[in-house]
């Protein structure tokens, strides 16, 4: 797996956000709860969970238990702020804040393996644009064709790349995008300007 770094203008990372709606992959281990995975991603706490977190989602259906465990290698884990009228109402978190408190998250839940799976992380709305940067900042993996669709749509974000690392060799965008393999997936990190690439 080819290693990708995008150096961008500080001011303008969080516009980058909206890709994780497309999902971003992190390694994590079978049998960990999904409160535990949430509270070790970049910038996020149990209280930030309490607060911030209203809806989350596991391969479609709306979770209120932290300590629900991945069991399989085909999760999808969806997070986000409320959401507006009815839909918001029903998926929102039910009677979660007393039980997140109280959560440990060093205690594993379910049958707990060595194994790895790749969980699938979505976020959307305010959860992306406040915690995205951490997590680009962190790195994860994207399908090729995932960044070839969303780099085409938005040829502004694209413009705005500074710097296009590839295998730690800096590369001019117009060598760049022509080796996007869409069947392949890159470990891909998106980091300000202020840092070094």
């Amino acid at each position: 797996m080819k290693h990708i770094v995008f150096q961008v203008p500080e001011e303008k990372i969080s516009s980058y956000a909206t890709l994780l709606q497309f999902g971003i992959l992190l390694e994590y281990q079978v049998g960990q709860p999904i409160g535990t995975f949430i509270n070790d991603l970049p910038g996020i706490d149990m209280d930030y969970i309490v607060d911030r977190i209203q809806t989350i989602f596991l391969d479609g259906n709306a979770v209120d238990d932290m300590e629900t465990p991945f069991r399989t290698t085909s999760r999808t884990l969806a997070l986000s702020a409320a959401m507006p009228g009815l839909a918001g109402a029903i998926f929102r978190k039910n009677s979660m804040h007393a039980a997140l408190r109280t959560f440990d998250s060093k205690t594993a839940s379910g049958a707990q393996t060595d194994k790895k799976i790749l969980v699938c992380l979505k976020l959307f709305n305010t959860i992306a644009s406040e915690k995205g940067p951490g997590i680009f900042a962190k790195g994860g993996v994207f399908p090729g064709s995932t960044l070839i669709d969303f780099f085409q749509l938005r040829s502004k974000l694209k413009e705005d790349i500074i710097h296009i690392k590839m295998e730690n060799n800096e590369m001019n965008a117009d060598a760049f995008w022509p080796l996007l393999d869409p069947s392949e997936k890159y470990h891909v990190k998106i980091k300000p300007k202020t840092e070094s690439p």
